[in-house]
């Protein structure tokens, strides 16, 4: 994290924005993960949601 000043507002905008979700698994990873291998963050084609996230995280997965 960098030392970014939020305000108030400016959090609680976004966290009880309806377009956002928070939970306790990953949703919509892979999208993500596709996108990075389109613009070469992910150097690996194929790599899945779940090579980016350590094991404790997966076992929720589907929950």
């Amino acid at each position: 994290m960098g030392k970014e000043k939020f305000t108030t507002e400016f959090i609680e905008k976004h966290y009880t924005d309806p377009a956002i979700s928070f939970a306790p698994q990953p949703v919509g990873v892979q999208t993500f993960v596709d996108f990075m291998h389109r613009v070469g963050t992910v150097k690996q084609v194929g790599v899945k949601w779940e090579d980016l996230f350590f094991d404790g995280c997966k076992k929720y997965w589907g929950r």
